[in-house]
């Protein structure tokens, strides 16, 4: 086997180690009251009643986008940018299209919170 033919074995076990720990942690994390409206395989289109979120929106590429809001948001229930106590990590954490903005990442604050 080659070195590129390891590298990408090498790629695809790390993206199933990746999954299985994103798996885990979204079953073990909070998750809001919501009612489902549709399921097609993995994908839910669900109803949320109103919710405290913490939010922030990033411009540029959308991954590049999506991820430095996603730090910005660690960095926020982590309290590492702000003074006070951790906040509970929740799932699932919400990311969409904010218009001429850029894109919007959302979690959901955790019942009994206050931002």
């Amino acid at each position: 086997m080659d070195k590129r033919a390891r590298w990408i074995g090498g790629g695809a076990v790390a993206a199933v180690a990746a999954a299985g720990v994103a798996a885990w942690w979204f079953n073990r994390s909070e998750q809001p009251r919501h009612t489902l409206i549709q399921r097609d395989g993995a994908v839910e289109v669900r109803d949320y009643p109103a919710a405290l979120v913490a939010q922030t929106v990033q411009s540029g590429l959308r991954q590049t986008a999506l991820s430095k809001g996603f730090e910005r948001l660690a960095d926020y229930i982590f309290a590492r940018s702000r003074m006070g106590e951790r906040i509970a990590m929740t799932a699932p954490v919400l990311s969409d299209g904010a218009g001429e903005a850029g894109w919007r990442t959302r979690f959901f604050i955790p019942r009994g919170e206050s931002a």
